[in-house]
C-alpha cells in the first residue's frame, strides 16, 4: 500500500466503520517522525458520500490545530490511485475503550483537558458528535486526547441552530435522551456524552451494553443509569452532574422522582389522581348546594 515517497507503513492500530489506522513513518532526510496514517477503507474509497465524510473529518480536524488535546494533522492528500488520506501526530498510549476503570484524579483531568477541547471546538463551530471511550486516548505522558472527528459537524450557520440528529451521529450508548427522543444534537449533548464516560471510567461500570438505538432508548426511559452515588468524591460527582444534566431527563419520564424506584413514582401518580379526584367531587358538591340554596 503506498501513499507517496517519504512515508512508510509499519503496522495498522485501528478500524473503525468507516477508516483504517496505521502506525507509519515520515521522512524527511535523516529525520524520522512517527504518525499515524488514516484512510478510507478501500471498498469505500470510490463512494462518494464516504469520500465527502472523510474529507469533512479532515477540514474539522484542520480547524482544531493549537489545542493540545486534539491530535494535530500533519498532512492531508490523495494517495496514487486517488484515494484520500491523512497524517495526524501518533500519541503513544491506550484508547479509553481499553480502560475499564480509572482512578478519580484521572477522571478529574480527562474532564479538564476533554472539555477544553470540546469547548475550543465547539468556539470554531464544529461538533464532534461522537464523544466516548472509543475516540479518546490515555497518552503515555498521562494526558488525555480527542481523536477521530470523522462524523463531526461544521455549523456555517448560527451555531443554535443545529443540524445533527441521532441518525447522522455517534454511539447510541453515549447520546443524551434529549437527541434520543428526537431533538436536534448540540455543544451541549458533547459535553453530556463526555460526562458519561468519565462517569463509566469513574465507576467501572458502562451503563448499556447495547449499541442498539431502540434498546438503548427503551433502557433510558425505563431506568435511571446514571447513580452518581456510586462516586464518593464529591468534586467529580458535582463535575460529571453539571455536564450531564441539561440533557439528561425525557419529558415523558418524570425522573424527580427516580425511575429505579418504580413502587414510588407509582405511588406518587395514584396520590396525585386521588387527590385530584376528591378536589373536584368536592368542589361539584359545593356548587350543587349553592344551586340548592338558591
Amino acid at each position: 500500500m503506498q501513499i507517496r515517497d517519504g512515508i512508510e507503513i509499519i503496522e495498522k492500530i485501528g478500524e473503525g466503520g468507516m477508516g483504517e489506522v496505521y502506525r507509519g513513518l515520515l521522512k524527511s532526510g535523516e529525520i524520522r517522525t512517527e504518525v499515524a496514517i488514516k484512510m478510507i477503507r478501500p471498498h469505500l474509497a470510490d463512494i462518494p458520500r464516504f469520500v465527502e465524510k472523510f474529507q469533512n473529518e479532515i477540514r474539522a480536524q484542520e480547524s482544531l490545530s493549537g489545542h493540545p488535546n486534539i491530535v494535530p494533522i500533519l498532512e492531508s492528500g490523495l494517495t496514487p490511485v486517488g484515494h484520500p488520506y491523512l497524517i495526524m501526530k501518533y500519541i503513544e498510549g491506550q484508547s479509553l475503550r481499553d480502560s475499564p476503570q480509572k482512578s478519580y484524579s484521572d477522571c478529574k483531568k480527562l474532564l479538564t483537558q476533554i472539555e477544553s477541547a470540546l469547548y475550543f471546538a465547539h468556539s470554531k463551530n464544529v461538533l464532534h458528535g461522537d464523544v466516548s471511550p472509543h475516540n479518546i486516548i490515555h497518552g503515555s505522558d498521562g494526558n488525555f486526547y480527542l481523536i477521530d472527528f470523522g462524523i463531526a459537524k461544521i455549523v456555517t450557520e448560527d451555531f443554535s441552530n443545529k443540524t445533527l440528529t441521532s441518525t447522522s451521529i455517534g454511539k447510541p450508548s453515549y447520546l443524551s435522551p434529549k437527541v434520543l427522543q428526537g431533538e436536534k444534537y448540540s455543544a451541549a449533548d458533547d459535553m453530556y456524552s463526555l460526562g458519561i464516560t468519565a462517569y463509566e471510567l469513574a465507576t467501572g461500570d458502562k451503563r448499556i451494553e447495547t449499541d442498539q438505538q431502540l434498546e438503548v432508548i427503551e433502557l433510558v426511559k425505563s431506568t435511571d443509569l446514571l447513580n452518581l452515588k456510586n462516586i464518593s468524591d464529591k468534586t467529580l460527582r458535582k463535575r460529571i452532574s453539571k455536564l450531564v444534566r441539561v440533557r439528561q431527563n425525557f419529558i415523558m419520564v418524570p425522573r424527580a422522582f427516580g425511575s429505579r424506584n418504580k413502587v414510588k413514582y407509582i405511588a406518587f401518580v395514584v396520590l396525585l389522581s386521588t387527590s385530584i379526584l376528591i378536589v373536584s367531587y368536592s368542589y361539584n358538591r359545593w356548587q350543587q348546594r349553592q344551586t340548592d340554596i338558591q
